[in-house]
């Protein structure tokens, strides 16, 4: 017997629903507010859901956002019950993943068409995902451990080279331990850091999954450790298995992501936002170590501007308590400040 969960403030509405389904032959669970049905979806985990979206406790939209993003609960079927018709709110709720939008009131025979033809879909999507071990992220992110940790973990000194711009891309590098920049250079010497990679971050990855050559250097920050994966084993395992693909892929999404953004910020912002964004990315790779090491060439190069420009905006920061510095150290007091800054 399928399970259906009703998440409806209404209670005529709500209790008429109930009725309706019994009668089809469905267990039925109800709620009466969106809090209230988000916990409940996790206890009773339901085949389909029917939810309002105008609700005291937490709205539809807010049901949706938390149930979409729960590996639990991110593949049932999601039907909004509304007697909003607005488009607006039409295409807010198909963007965030709903399968249907049914406004009130609606024909007995419409509810109970939509439930099984969603019901149905997602069968056929069990079914999928049952044959050919499509996109389960945990399995994924367990394969792709195991298969990193099957290869030599190599040591690097500080500033050392792990690999250079322009030279074939034989390996792609998974980050254990240590900090890492990768940088471009310009035909006049100029180098622009692109990446600030921390523990657990690939290098190289884009490179080796188009099988092109290193388009960046990559130079340690500190002493740091890594794992190196042969480029042709790795393309080779990522085309056989779909599971893990998909989690370098997602990987791979974030950070074109976090480049494009930092694209955003050396075209468009001032040099006191981009030294506040280069501060934050660096206490953030340094994993939340209260002191850092920062050389301010590194910084400068982080942030597209001149050392003098930079060494500036610190001793700005510095004089408005944000900062403190001694010697290399620098210390971030406000970190929420700085946040602010760049927000």
């Amino acid at each position: 017997m399928k399970k259906i969960l009703i998440i409806e403030d209404n209670p005529d509405l709500r209790e008429n629903t109930e009725e309706l389904l019994q009668l089809a032959n469905y267990e039925v669970f109800t709620a009466e507010n969106g809090r209230a049905g988000v916990k409940l979806a996790f206890e009773c985990m339901p085949d389909l859901i029917l939810c309002d979206i105008m609700m005291p406790e937490l709205d539809g939209f807010g049901v949706l956002r938390i149930l979409s993003k729960d590996s639990r609960t991110k593949y049932v079927p999601f039907l909004f019950l509304t007697a909003k018709t607005e488009l607006s709110d039409i295409r807010k709720g198909m963007s965030l993943g709903a399968d249907d939008y049914l406004t009130k009131p609606f024909e007995e025979i419409d509810l109970l068409d939509s439930i099984e033809t969603r019901l149905q879909r997602a069968a056929e999507t069990r079914s999928t995902i049952q044959q050919e071990g499509f996109f389960s992220d945990d399995l994924g992110k367990q394969k792709l451990q195991e298969f990193i940790e099957q290869y030599e973990l190599v040591p690097a000194k500080k500033k050392q080279a792990l690999f250079q711009e322009g030279s074939h891309a034989h390996f792609c590098l998974f980050l254990k331990s240590g900090v890492v920049k990768t940088i471009q250079t310009n035909d006049f010497g100029r180098e622009l850091t692109l990446h600030l990679r921390g523990a657990d971050n690939f290098l190289g990855l884009k490179d080796v999954i188009m099988a092109q050559p290193y388009q960046e250097t990559a130079i340690a920050l500190s002493d740091c450790s890594f794992y190196r994966i042969p480029a042709k084993e790795f393309r080779e395992t990522l085309n056989q298995d779909i599971n893990m693909f998909r989690t370098v892929s997602q990987t791979n999404c974030k950070m074109l992501e976090s480049a494009r953004s930092r694209g955003l910020s050396i075209a468009f912002d001032s040099v006191r936002k981009r030294t506040a964004l280069g501060l934050l990315a660096f206490q953030q790779v340094y994993q939340e170590s209260e002191e850092m090491t920062i050389v301010r060439e590194d910084l400068a190069s982080y942030c597209a501007s001149t050392k003098e420009s930079v060494i500036r905006t610190l001793s700005d920061f510095k004089n408005e308590g944000l900062i403190g510095i001694k010697q290399n150290k620098i210390r971030l007091l406000k970190k929420n400040d700085l946040a602010d800054i760049y927000g």
